[in-house]
């Protein structure tokens, strides 16, 4: 439901996210509403998503893990694990 809009030049996706954290993953996303995928996008174009409230965009970098909220999460680019 934060997916607005894409360029027609990306390749949407769905990624299944039960698989992360196994049984109680897909149970945690069932009770939460966090849900059991989300969607992907490949390729270089514009992405208009919605986020409520102030957004903060944090850098990654190898070595340094950051945490985040599954609830406050809005996107990312590039390969993130």
């Amino acid at each position: 439901d934060r997916l607005l809009a894409f360029d027609g030049s990306l390749q949407q996706g769905t990624l299944f996210l039960g698989a992360q954290g196994g049984v109680m993953g897909m149970v945690r996303g069932q009770v939460t509403g966090q849900g059991l995928f989300t969607t992907t996008l490949k390729g270089h174009g514009a992405v208009a998503v919605m986020a409520h409230g102030g957004v903060i965009e944090l850098p990654i970098t190898p070595g340094r893990s950051v945490h985040v909220d599954p609830q406050a999460y809005v996107a990312h680019y590039g390969e993130v694990r």
